[in-house]
C-alpha cells in the first residue's frame, strides 16, 4: 500500500478588537502607574528602579525559561512537542523586548542614574570604603553588567528569532534539513546557557573566596 500524506491546516491567530482594546487598555494602566510612581517617589526614584528591575527579570525569566525548554524537547526528539510549540516560539520572541528593558536598566546603571537604588556596588565610593564590596568588584561592576547584558541577552534573541523563522519554514518546505538545524540550534543554545551558569558559579566562587581574605 501506498503512504498516505496528511494536509495540515495552518490556522493563524488573530487578535480580536475587543482583546485588543482590553491589551491597550492595561497598558495604559500599567504606564500611568509607573509615571505616577516616578512623581510621588523619592528623590532617587527607589520604587520606579526597583519595580521596573523586578517586571524586566521576571518576563526575561519566563521568555528565556520558553526558549530553553523547546530546545530541550527538540534535542530530546520529543516529538508531542510539535503540538504546541507555537506557544513557546511566542513566548522566546518576548526576548527583544527583555532585550530593550535589561539594556535600559544596564544603561542606567551604568551611566549612575539611581545606581545608588538598584545595586551598592554600583557605588564606587561604597566600593572603595567596603571590603566586601571591593573583593567582589572583578565580577560586580558597571562595565560588566552593560556588556554581559547586552552579549547575552542579545546572544538569547538571536537564537529564539532563528529557531522561529526555521520553525515557520518547516512548515512550508518540510524536510530533514530544516529538523538536522533545529537540533543544532537547540544543541547551541543548551550548551550557552550552561555556560552562562557555570561563569556565574565561577565568578561568585571568585567574589567569595575574596570576601574572605
Amino acid at each position: 500500500m501506498g503512504a498516505t500524506h496528511t494536509q495540515l491546516k495552518i490556522e493563524n491567530f488573530s487578535m480580536t478588537a475587543g482583546l485588543r482594546t482590553t491589551l491597550l487598555v492595561m497598558i495604559g494602566v500599567g504606564a500611568l502607574s509607573m509615571g505616577w510612581t516616578w512623581m510621588v517617589d523619592d528623590a532617587a526614584h527607589t520604587r520606579f528602579w526597583t519595580n521596573f528591575l523586578h517586571n524586566a527579570s521576571f518576563v526575561t525569566g519566563i521568555s528565556f525559561t520558553a526558549l530553553f525548554f523547546l530546545c530541550v524537547c527538540i534535542t530530546a526528539w520529543a516529538g508531542w512537542v510539535s503540538l504546541f510549540k507555537r506557544l513557546w516560539e511566542a513566548m522566546a520572541q518576548f526576548l527583544l523586548p527583555a532585550f530593550i528593558l535589561m539594556g535600559l536598566l544596564a544603561v542606567v546603571v551604568y551611566f549612575g542614574l539611581g545606581h545608588n537604588t538598584l545595586y551598592h556596588w554600583a557605588d564606587t565610593n561604597s566600593v572603595e570604603t567596603d571590603k566586601i564590596l571591593n573583593g567582589k568588584s572583578a565580577f560586580l561592576n558597571k562595565n560588566w553588567y552593560l556588556f554581559a547584558t547586552i552579549i547575552i541577552l542579545g546572544t538569547w534573541y538571536f537564537f529564539a528569532r532563528k529557531m522561529r523563522s526555521l520553525s515557520l519554514s518547516e512548515d512550508q518546505n518540510g524536510t530533514l534539513e530544516f529538523e538536522h538545524q533545529d537540533e543544532i540550534l537547540g544543541t547551541c543554545v543548551l550548551a550557552d546557557s550552561g555556560f552562562y551558569k557555570r561563569s556565574d558559579y565561577m565568578a561568585m566562587d571568585h567574589v567569595l573566596r575574596c570576601s574572605l581574605v
